[in-house]
């Protein structure tokens, strides 16, 4: 008898710590939905959030903000919303450099991701294209390492803290090849001086130099994703031509650390339904819409963390963020 009532407060006890959490989850959002885009107005990441931000509006019944908190390499942004109360309320889409920072700016990241904020699902993907100027000769990634091998190969990237800029620094070091690694400021002063010819390959996402590739203004010799993008059907990846390179712009939506668990799970079910809309995409098309569990997200994020922050430490590699 004295063992059934033991048990029986401990199902009471914890009886008493489900019902805050369903709580939580049938009350929320009990209020206005801030969600931060830690870039300008205007670009691909503040497209996705208002785009999310409309969709949640519309389903979780209060009004959905974008608010722009640019600079400092995403880290204004991003730690706006780690300082934020834990209710679901205040949200973060992050990209790459999320990931990436850890390893490039080292102690100047105030802030743990993996810690201080809480996965809820991952957005979109985008992979990288290698672009060549259009009078480049080598058709293929195994005909220009050949070619670097006996002549300069100029590569620009819009620079070492993005994803075209690490992804072209991967390459060199899975080849080996002697090919010159230009990083650019942007990716615009990359994308004018390939189109010129003063560089011979560009290494931009799949949405960076889409409308000069479809316009037959730049080539195409290689996409880092697994399988072969839909806008460039004929860029085979390369991992189809030998080489072990596959690497992708992502992005992800998360919550200050501490938001109750229900909460998450419940953003990641609205968000989940909002992704798979037929024609959510329209207008996106570079993106590879998907979601994830907060889970898999989490174990995504940390890996990505690692592999740059070893490739970033071995290869020595440094921005300037003063």
């Amino acid at each position: 008898m004295k063992a059934m009532k033991i048990l029986s407060a401990a199902i009471l006890a914890g009886s008493a710590f489900a019902v805050p959490a369903i709580q939580a989850a049938e009350s929320y959002p009990s209020g206005p939905i801030t969600i931060v885009v830690p870039f300008p107005p205007g670009g691909s990441v503040d497209q996705i959030g208002r785009l999310l931000g409309n969709k949640m509006a519309e389903r979780l019944g209060q009004p959905v903000v974008v608010e722009n908190r640019p600079g400092a390499a995403t880290m204004i942004g991003t730690n706006a919303v780690v300082r934020s109360k834990p209710d679901g309320l205040t949200l973060l889409v992050a990209v790459s450099s999320a990931a990436t920072n850890p390893g490039l700016l080292k102690d100047k990241v105030p802030y743990n991701l993996q810690k201080d904020l809480a996965p809820i699902t991952m957005l979109a993907t985008v992979p990288v294209v290698a672009y060549t100027n259009i009078d480049f000769t080598p058709k293929n990634i195994n005909e220009m390492l050949e070619l670097a091998k006996t002549k300069p190969v100029n590569m620009a990237s819009p620079g070492y803290g993005t994803m075209a800029g690490l992804s072209a620094e991967m390459f060199r070091d899975v080849t080996k090849t002697e090919a010159i690694h230009i990083p650019y400021n942007g990716g615009a002063p990359a994308t004018v001086d390939t189109l010129a010819g003063h560089t011979q390959l560009l290494w931009g996402t799949a949405v960076q130099a889409y409308e000069q590739y479809k316009g037959k203004k730049l080539g195409a010799i290689g996409v880092t994703s697994t399988e072969r993008h839909p806008l460039y059907p004929d860029v085979p990846t390369f991992k189809e031509q030998g080489i072990d390179l596959v690497t992708t712009e992502w992005y992800g939506l998360l919550a200050p650390a501490g938001t109750p668990e229900s909460v998450i799970a419940k953003l990641n079910t609205t968000v989940t339904e909002i992704m798979s809309e037929p024609g959510i995409n329209k207008g996106y098309e570079a993106f590879i819409f998907g979601t994830t569990t907060p889970e898999e997200f989490g174990s995504f994020i940390a890996k990505e963390t690692e592999i740059w922050t070893s490739l970033i430490d071995r290869l020595g590699i440094k921005v300037d963020n003063s």
